[in-house]
Formats: C-alpha cells, structure tokens, sequence
C-alpha cells in the first residue's frame, strides 16, 4: 500500500512470519529511482512489522521518529530502522527535560563559541578523541593533526566546559550533551 502526502511518499509493506522485506524492497526500488532520476536523494524512516491494523499508525510514527533521526544525524539519503534508534530516543526524551537542556547547553555552549570564533572544531576533535577511547595518537592520527596540537585542543575543551576529560562521569556527560545537540533537539542561544 502506498500514500503520497507533500514531499513524503509513505510504503506499508507486507511482511509474513515476522520477516524485514524493506530492505529488499527498497534496494529494488533505490536501483529503478537511480536510473530513472538519478539527481534525486531518498531518506527512508522504516517502522518495523505491526501485528493489527491499528499497528499502521504505530509503525507510520515510528518510520517518522527513524526518519527524523536519520536525517538530523546522517543527513539526506539514509535507510534508518526504527529499532536502530534506541539511543537517540532515549536523548529525545531526555532532552525534553528543562533542567536536563540547561545542563547540556551550560556543556556545549562554550564550546559552539569557541568553535565559531576561532574555527578549530573542538566538538569534532572531542567526539573523534571520544571515539578512538582517549587515545591520543589514534585521534591524532584520524584528525591529521600534531599530537601536540591535539593536547592543546583536549584541554581547551576541559577549560572551556570545566569537564575533565579523565573523570568518567564528565567524559558521559560531555559525550551526552554532544550527542544530543547534534540530534538538533537543545537550541543553544549563542552571545556574542
């Protein structure tokens, strides 16, 4: 079955025995689109199966929720299950806490400033240090950058957020607040 609504065209695909056929079907209908409209760009947001009929609008909302999430974090053109997206549900939700925005603002913000003044990347540079478990020559290695200028920029990010990068605790909360500023969910107001 299938709906078209503005720029959103909506598949519900049937599945038997709890089988995924999206997949399969959308690499045949991604090959037939990039021969026929090869300039066009599609984001799929996929569900998951539903067991009632009044499962079609829960896994319509969680195709939307996928495709959301795909878009905010990969950008356009990405296939995105729902059952992928554990984690960033779970920063969505936490994001919608008042207290728990201005706990992550108060995190990033320093660092969006100084990134925007100075245009050095400290939230790169921490989520790519993040990502190689603190080692140091890695990260270097992967940002091409002097192992020495990568100390400087890690305490730079440890003076401006008064996060120590060997606390565990700092290191979860400013990975956190990275992750969900990057979801696009905490606007934070930049002062000049």
């Amino acid at each position: 079955m299938m709906t078209y609504q503005g720029d959103k065209l909506t598949l519900f695909v049937q599945a038997k025995n709890n089988e995924n056929p999206a997949h399969h079907f959308l690499d045949l209908v991604e090959r037939r689109l990039r021969n026929l409209l090869p300039d066009v760009v599609i984001s799929w947001g996929i569900g998951g199966a539903q067991e009632t009929i009044a499962g079609f609008k829960t896994g319509f909302d969680h195709a939307q929720t996928a495709l959301q999430i795909g878009r905010k974090k990969k950008g356009a053109g990405h296939r995105v299950l729902y059952e992928n997206t554990k984690v960033d549900r779970v920063l969505l939700t936490l994001a919608q806490n008042k207290e728990m925005k201005e706990i992550i603002v108060s995190a990033i913000e320093p660092l969006i400033q100084y990134d925007q003044q100075r245009n050095m990347d400290l939230i790169g540079t921490f989520s790519t240090y993040n990502e190689c478990h603190g080692n140091v020559s890695q990260t270097a290695r992967l940002l091409n950058l002097h192992r020495q200028s990568l100390l400087y920029r890690l305490r730079k990010v440890e003076t401006l957020t008064g996060l120590s990068l060997i606390d565990t605790d700092d290191l979860f909360l400013l990975d956190l607040s990275i992750k969900t500023w990057k979801l696009g969910i905490t606007e934070t107001p930049v002062h000049s």
